[in-house]
């Protein structure tokens, strides 16, 4: 009864045991094979991220995005005309080898190079971006597979235009007659105000920060 069980074992034992470099340097070859391969194979992927603007200077950035860092005294006004209320989202092409294009995923930190917005000014609110202007600041090795920024059809490249505002502080407005709109009521029941007659202000400036578009 036992004679069957103990064969068996023989002939496992065999398979690994009998010459074992050989089977070591096969399986050694083989894996030499297959990563040479994996770093030959060229993989593309589009990936889409949102765009978000963050303080110049900033250490940490955000996951699934495309980090703008807006210079002092500025706003991100629109991208590529789309207003930042609206939520613009852009598209990156990156290429690179199998084994390296694994960690290209759509939670990636990416980033326009600071040094790239240093000419935004108020004579200059325009800046256009292109794929060299892109990096991903955690893992800098990752920045050469970006390739492309891809336009709205989703296969041509394009650039990536960016429009700013001035960002303008305590800027004084002067409360007058059809700048205001008056919302709700003090008035007694079976009353109501008339703008033209019955409302001042006092004070009568206030201070304003904002866009200054």
């Amino acid at each position: 009864m036992s004679a069957q069980p103990k064969k068996k074992r023989g002939i496992l034992a065999g398979i690994f045991l009998v010459d074992p470099w050989r089977k070591l340097l096969a399986l050694g070859l083989g894996f030499i094979s297959w990563y040479y391969v994996s770093t030959k194979i060229t993989n593309t992927k589009v990936l889409l991220f949102r765009v978000t603007p963050v303080r110049a200077g900033k250490a940490e950035y955000n996951a699934n995005a495309l980090n703008i860092p807006v210079p002092e005294g500025f706003v991100l006004w629109s991208v590529n005309g789309v207003p930042m209320e609206k939520k613009p989202k852009v598209r990156i092409l990156f290429q690179g080898p199998h084994n390296r294009m694994q960690k290209i995923t759509e939670y990636l930190r990416l980033a326009v190079l600071s040094e790239r917005l240093t000419k935004v000014s108020k004579g200059n609110l325009r800046i256009e971006i292109k794929a060299e202007d892109l990096v991903v600041p955690q893992d800098p090795g990752l920045n050469d597979l970006i390739k492309e920024i891809v336009g709205p059809d989703g296969r041509t490249p394009a650039p990536l235009v960016l429009d700013f505002e001035e960002y303008l502080r305590k800027v004084p407005f002067v409360l007058g007659k059809g700048e205001t709109r008056v919302v709700g009521t003090a008035c007694p029941e079976g009353y109501e105000i008339d703008p033209d007659k019955g409302i001042w202000f006092t004070p009568s400036q206030v201070e304003l920060s904002g866009p200054g578009k």
